[in-house]
């Protein structure tokens, strides 16, 4: 997998957030190995953004045989104490934060996207909920634009 930047994964289940870091592109990221940071509320979500930021800026650094990746869903289905994935994906969301290059332009981005369950597979899919934010703003300054996209997409 060739890795353009990183990316900040946001799931949010009830009122639980799971944190997830991993490597890839705007349009294509794998999580890295390891259990979640469990998140109860808003307050904590800047410190969970800013450990996994630091994870997978130092994965970035490694060459990508040396990288550890995430196989399958159980860890983030064991954090949030569901027994399956179409159990945990009733009332989840995702909001993906990338921050990289631009796959045309090679300018340093930052987008998120809000995914979403998928009704036609036992996954999750892209919805049209997205943003482009300056590229320079502070991982801590991203937590309103988070919650607000996934107030937007019906997280509760």
């Amino acid at each position: 997998m060739e890795a353009d930047g990183y990316t900040l994964a946001v799931w949010k289940r009830g009122g639980t957030m799971f944190v997830r870091a991993g490597l890839g592109s705007v349009g294509a990221a794998v999580h890295l190995a390891g259990a979640p940071v469990v998140v109860k509320n808003r307050e904590a979500l800047a410190g969970a953004l800013l450990t996994a930021e630091s994870q997978a800026k130092d994965a970035l650094a490694l060459p990508e045989d040396a990288v550890e990746f995430a196989k399958g869903w159980q860890p983030l289905l064991d954090a949030a104490g569901a027994r399956s994935l179409k159990e945990f994906r009733k009332d989840a969301l995702m909001c993906l934060v990338y921050r990289g290059l631009d796959e045309d332009s090679e300018k340093s981005i930052c987008t998120l996207k809000i995914w979403v369950p998928d009704p036609e597979s036992p996954s999750f899919m892209l919805s049209d909920i997205e943003r482009e934010v300056d590229a320079s703003i502070g991982t801590s300054e991203l937590v309103p634009v988070i919650f607000e996209l996934l107030d937007d997409a019906g997280a509760v």
